[in-house]
């Protein structure tokens, strides 16, 4: 057993150590010492001035001890007591740390500084008293204390550090004191029997992940001056019912609340402006949101996989809901969009299989690629007046979608739109429609007829292929290019007029090759063109026909 490095005296089985200012680093390590009694002359113990002294019971600090140094009693593992002198300003770096039978802390009033791991995996330890002048509480502080079961956050602390709690497994209740201002990055996480928590009213700032994977925790109510929500601070709080924003929450960030298995409503405040991605991703449970009128973007994902989610009601305010910001609702049955969205971006309701409804706002401009594909439920879309693009497979495999309305401004109606709609029966063209893109109405095998407007000029690859049902079709007068396949196997169309009946149409028109091939019905082919290229196997298979005429 190592030797004391300074003088002591030994009464009674207790060391006394009187008559120097400071104790010297190591001056006890590893020393067989049960109970110690610092006594007034002392003002610092040194670095591992007690370090692994294992079988060490009790310390009593003298009245004039004002610093602790890092590790001064770091693997401690049979320290039961402390008794803190009135003057201890600083408690250093892992200076209790791993003092695996410290049950009970009581932070003298003169403490302003608990430093980094300064009690950590203290396993034992089930409660801590903060004392008046604490401002902050260091970076895992108290991480791992896995039996700590209370904390009362002290009027003085201002700051929570990083890990300050992390995986205190039994800590059930938290009391914020009225300065904290910052919770630290995952002050909080892993405290998986924590159940409630009360955010206080200095609160400024909840920081990445601080209390992600409290798997107990079922409600949360944010204090007035919180701004900031920062990225996972609530992620997998499987058992996280209710929220309750404060009235100046402006930002949300990504994954605030992802995983929150048990959420069943969220009312975004009026005040928030920012719901970053993926922030309520996969709350299986959510059933309503409610968005409010500062809100300009719903970010990439943000309400994605929310199985349970049957209504949303888009603010005013929102203008951009961005990428797969919906996907896989598969229980969203409407959708309304307010006055000022303007953009639908790519998967936006990607397999939202029982949205029934959509009602776009008077601005909506672009429907991204994929925005509604495979939404088995809806039937009916009404393109809106002022919608000038709907991306690549937009309204893909839309498997009830009976009927299709296609405002004034859309120009393009781009590859795969509507491919795959096997119940889509009609469909009316805007006016200004001008290209009709590859398979943007492939298989869809109820489509029963289809008139052209006035401005269609391109029909790109297999746009109407296997269209089984369909009967006739009506080209407009500027018609100038049926692409390859672009009618292959529509085995019930019977005639068609390609061109302009009133006039010879002046463009040059290009029939390319399978246009209309296989289609076994198809009886009379009209054309109207003073110009005109035919692929030698455009008609290939189409058994019935007996009058071909170009005009």
């Amino acid at each position: 057993m190592p030797q004391p490095r300074m003088p002591y005296q030994f009464k009674n089985g207790v060391v006394i150590i009187e008559g120097v200012e400071t104790i010297e680093p190591y001056a006890f390590e590893r020393c067989y010492l049960e109970h110690v009694i610092i006594g007034d002359s002392v003002k610092i113990i040194g670095k591992c001035a007690f370090y692994n002294c294992s079988s060490l019971k009790s310390v009593t600090f003298g009245r004039n001890v004002e610093t602790i140094s890092s590790k001064a009693f770091r693997r401690c593992s049979s320290l039961q007591s402390i008794t803190f002198g009135p003057n201890i300003k600083t408690i250093g770096i892992d200076a209790f740390s791993l003092c695996n039978s410290l049950q009970n802390v009581n932070i003298a009033d003169s403490v302003e500084t608990i430093s980094k791991r300064a009690f950590y995996k203290c396993k034992s330890l089930q409660s801590v008293t903060f004392g008046h002048n604490v401002k902050s509480i260091g970076i895992e502080a108290f991480s791992h204390c896995k039996s700590l079961q209370n904390v009362n956050i002290g009027d003085s602390i201002e700051m929570i550090g990083k890990c300050a709690f992390y995986e205190c497994k039994s800590l059930r209740s938290i009391t914020f004191g009225p300065n904290v201002k910052l919770i630290g990055i995952d002050a909080f996480s892993n405290c998986e029997s924590l159940q409630n928590v009360n955010i206080g009213d200095s609160v400024e700032m909840i920081s990445k992940r601080a209390f992600s994977y409290c798997t107990s925790l079922q409600s949360v109510t944010f204090g007035p001056n919180v701004k900031t929500i920062k990225n996972n601070a609530f992620s997998y709080c499987k058992s996280l019912q209710s929220i309750t924003f404060g009235p100046n929450v402006k930002l949300i960030g990504i994954d605030a609340f992802s995983n929150c298995e048990s959420l069943q409503s969220v009312i975004i405040g009026d005040s928030v402006e920012i719901i970053k991605d993926c922030a309520f991703s996969r709350c299986k449970s959510l059933q309503s949101v409610i968005i409010g009128n500062s809100v300009k973007t719903i970010e990439n994902a943000t309400f994605s996989y929310c199985e349970s989610l049957q209504n949303v009601n888009i603010g005013d305010s929102v203008e951009m809901i961005s990428n797969s910001a919906f996907y896989m609702c598969e229980s969203l049955q409407s959708v309304t969009f307010g006055p000022n969205v303007k953009t639908i971006e790519d998967e936006a309701f990607c397999d939202c299989s029982s949205l029934q409804s959509v009602t776009f706002g008077p601005n909506v401009k672009i429907i991204g690629n994929q925005a509604f594909r495979d939404c088995s439920s809806l039937q009916n879309v009404n393109i809106g007046d002022n919608i000038e693009m709907i991306g690549e497979r937009a309204f893909y495999k839309c498997e009830s979608l009976q009927s299709v309305t296609f405002g004034p401004n859309i120009k393009i109606i781009r590859n795969e739109a509507f491919r795959d709609c096997s119940s889509l029966q009609s469909v009316t063209f805007g006016p200004n429609v001008k290209v009709i893109g590859d398979d943007a109405f492939h298989n869809c095998s109820s489509l029963q007829s289809v008139t052209f407007g006035p401005n269609v000029e391109v029909i790109e690859d297999d746009a109407f292929h296997n269209c089984s049902s369909l009967q006739s079709v009506t080209f407009g007068p500027k018609i100038r290019i049926i692409g390859k396949r672009a009618f292959r196997s529509c085995k019930s169309l019977q005639s068609t007029i390609i061109g302009s009946n009133a006039r010879k149409t002046q463009s040059h028109i290009i029939i390319e090759s399978r246009a209309f091939s296989d289609c076994t019905s198809l009886q009379n082919v009209t054309i109207v063109s003073d110009l005109t290229t035919v692929a030698t196997n455009a008609f290939n298979g189409c058994t019935s026909l007996v009058n071909y005429n170009n005009k």
